[in-house]
Parts: C-alpha cells; structure tokens; sequence
C-alpha cells in the first residue's frame, strides 16, 4: 500500500520559502508616491500580520496600480493569495515578479509550486528551468518533475528524478522518501526499502518513514528487517497506533501470535475507532484457541464498523467454538441477509445447524451457498454427505456424480458405488467402480469391487470381464 510521508507531502515541498515574504521592502520610491506606497504598504503587512487578508489583498492592489514596478508588494499579494486559498491570484502576483525579476529565486518557488499542485507539467517544466538556471544544485525542479511523473504514472521517470534530486541533496528525507515510493509502483521492493531507510537517517525523528521501509521489506519477503524496523519505530512512538498495527501485521505474519495480539491490543486501545486493531486482535485470540477474547474483539470490530460482513461471521464463529450453537445460528442468518455473497456465512450457519442436529437446515445453508455465493469444490461433498445422513440417497448420489465431473478424481465415484450398494442397486455400483478404476492409476482393487458387484447383480460375465 502507498502512502505519504507527514511532512513530506509533495505539495508542500516548498511552501516554506512563502513564509518570510511578508518581511520584504519594496523598492525606493520618489516624492508623493512613495509616501502613498509606503503607507499602503505599511497598513497591508499590519492587516496580513493580522490575517485580515481580503483587506491586505486591496492594499496590496492598491499598491500595484500606483507602483506597477514595486516587486515586493507583487511578491507578498501572491502570498497573501496563497493564504486566501486563491491560486490563481497567486500565480498572476509571482508571474508578475517573474516578470520584473526573472532570477527571483523565491517567486520562482512558488510557481514550480502553484504548477505541481495544479499537474500543470508544462509551467513545471519552465520554471524550474528557470530556477535550475540560477541554482544548479537545487533538488526542487527534479522533485516536480518527479512528483508529476508519479501522478501519470511514469514510475520509471519519477524514480530518475528523485534519484537525482536525492543525490544533490543527499539529506532531503523527502526526496529518498519519494524515490521509495516510485519504486514501490514498479514492485522493486528491496530497492524502495533502501531508499526509505536512507529518508529515515536524513530525518531520524520520523517513525512513519520506519513504517514505509518496513512495508517495503515485507513486500519483499523479508519479514525479519521489516521487524526490526518497526520494532524501533514503536519504541520511538509508543503512542502511534499505526506503528503498533504495523508491527503486530509482521509478527503475525512470523505466526508470533501472541506477540502480535499484544502489538494489536494496544493498537486498539490507542486508536479504539480502529477496526483493523480489533479485527485482527480477534484473529490472534482465535489462534490461540482464546474464543471468549475473540468474540470481544470481533464485537468490538462490529460495533466500530456495523456494516462488516467479515466482523459479524467471526463473532458468530467464535460462539460456535464457545458452544453457543443457537445464538451462532441466529448470527449467521442475519449475516446472510447482510451479505448473501460471502461463502463463510453459510459454511457457518451449515455447521450450527447440523450440530443441533437440523440436517435439512445444515444442507438448505450450503445449497443457498450454492447458489448465491458460488460454493462449489468440498462444499459439494459435505452437502452430500448431509443428504446421505438425512436419507436422501439420490441427492447425494446425485452430489457425488456432480463432484466426480469436476475433479477427475475416482473418490467420487467410489462414494457413489458405496451409496448405490448400501441399497442393493449392484449395476450402479459396479458402473460406478469402472469409472473410479478408468481414473486410477493402479485400478486393481476398483476392478475387484466391480466384479463383486456385477457378481450381485448376477451379471456373471460382466464380473469374469471385471475380474480378469
């Protein structure tokens, strides 16, 4: 799964070059018009100070007309745009510096960064042009550029612009941090992991970039890095549900289940909205044979997401281990209702049924199944040996047949021979025996069985023809 860095979002990559703008002088002025355009600009930065920006906006206005060429007010109206949420105003104000100061490091800035956040490619490319133009090293046109391949899915050119811009700046986090994620699309997982621990040194203090090298290694198999890992990203934020949730995911999948039903405990109790903490606490306390606990947590999922299918038939089964057989029952039917496409539903409400000894409602379930969730494969050999238990002997003769036609396996037909023998039908059963030993591969003892068959239903040359 892909995600983002806090801090390292790459809208924000340059937002912090806007800041100090609001410090900034404009140039001398002559006479009466620059008594008007100091005042103006006076009052203006008062009023931003006081983020009263719809009314700095018109100062700042008002400056411009009077001082067309006065770059400051040009460069703090953008700003004051920006913090207005008005982007467009905010990219005419910098196109306006750019226009009187082509080398204006910090309006450049901002276009490259109006252009990324608006996935204007072409102004991208330009202005950062521009600024490469005055600053060779800077890493901040290759982050757009990489940025912007990344959202059209060009991980290839996303990854050699990060890739550069990490190698100007080897200490920019978001720049390895970005680089790991554009290898991530491309499933190059070992190298993303190792571009998001060198993101983790250049800013240590963040345990999110722990989180996505340790996804990284664990895409890649490597359960052990990804551990350690993680288990120092919890050490550093004890407080963080998602580092927990991460590490209890990685010990669960090391089958670790009671370290990772610790990891997800307190996942839960820091973030008790988490239905993934609580869902998966209930997957470690089922493992370890801890119904009651389970059922809680399963409940607790339920209740932070009434709506999960999944959560509602975990609680049921874990009342089924508990031997609440009825209520188990009574929750698998309200799942059907609630998700008539999930097999496990009528897995389940077959199982509750059958232990109450409610053959017809055990083999209904996983007929329903059939038909509304797909259920094929073992489900058919179970049905039949429901009906078979129920005294329907043709259905299950039937279910067997079925079952026989999909697998090419000879168990099938061997059930149908032993059910059409039980009630004295010898030529199906021996009918039966043939198909099983045409499958086999050491078809002996399935030959035998048919020639003792035919031999009952006194068909005595198909028996010697079976036999030899």
């Amino acid at each position: 799964m892909m995600r983002t860095v806090s801090g390292l979002s790459p809208a924000r990559i340059l937002l912090a070059v806007l800041c100090a703008a609001l410090l900034a002088a404009p140039a001398a002025a002559q006479g009466g018009k620059a008594s008007d355009a100091d005042r103006l600009f006076r009052e203006a930065m008062r009023l931003a100070e006081q983020k009263r920006y719809r009314e700095a906006l018109e100062k700042y206005k008002a400056l411009t007309s009077l001082r067309p060429d006065a770059v400051a007010a040009w460069f703090n109206m953008g700003v004051v745009c920006l913090r207005m949420g008005n982007t467009d105003g905010a990219r005419w104000a910098f196109r306006n510096v750019h226009r009187l100061d082509p080398k204006n490091e910090p309006a450049l800035r901002a276009l490259l960064q109006i252009a990324v956040d608006g996935n204007d490619a072409g102004s991208a490319r330009q202005y950062g042009r521009a600024l490469s133009a005055i600053k060779p090293r800077d890493p901040a046109p290759h982050m757009a550029a990489g940025i912007l391949s990344l959202r059209a899915g060009k991980a290839a050119e996303a990854e050699a612009a990060f890739a550069r811009a990490a190698e100007l700046d080897p200490k920019n986090a978001g720049a390895w941090a970005n680089l790991g994620l554009a290898r991530m699309r491309q499933k190059e997982f070992r190298p993303a992991a190792a571009a998001f621990e060198r993101a983790a040194q250049a800013e240590p203090g963040n345990p999110q970039l722990r989180l996505m090298a340790a996804d990284a290694y664990r895409e890649a198999g490597d359960l052990v890095s990804a551990g350690r890992l993680l288990e120092s990203a919890v050490k550093m934020a004890p407080a963080d549900p998602r580092a927990r949730l991460a590490y209890g995911a990685v010990l669960d999948q090391q089958k670790r289940f009671r370290e990772a039903a610790v990891q997800y405990e307190k996942a839960a109790s820091l973030d008790p909205r988490s239905f993934a903490a609580w869902f998966n606490l209930g997957r470690m306390r089922f493992a370890q044979n801890d119904f009651a606990g389970a059922e809680k947590a399963f409940a607790q999922a339920r209740k932070v997401d009434p709506k999960s299918s999944a959560a509602l038939v975990n609680v049921a089964l874990a009342r089924l281990y508990l031997g609440k057989v009825e209520e188990a029952e009574q929750l698998y039917r309200k799942a059907a209702a609630e998700d008539p496409s999930n097999p496990a539903v009528y897995e389940g409400l077959s199982y509750a049924c059958e232990q109450q000894g409610k053959l017809a409602d055990a083999a209904k379930a996983l007929e329903d199944g059939r038909k509304r969730a797909g259920m094929k494969g073992e489900t058919l050999e179970r049905l039949a040996r429901l009906y078979e238990r129920d005294g329907k002997t043709d259905d299950a003769v039937r279910l067997w047949k079925e079952r026989a036609a999909g697998t090419g396996s000879p168990a099938p037909w061997r059930e149908v021979a032993r059910l059409e023998s039980a009630r004295g039908r010898h030529e199906e059963a021996a009918q039966a025996y043939e198909k099983a030993a045409g499958l086999e591969k050491d078809p002996v003892s399935d030959w035998l069985l048919a020639a003792r068959s035919w031999a009952s239903a006194k068909m005595m040359d198909r028996a010697e023809a079976a036999a030899g």
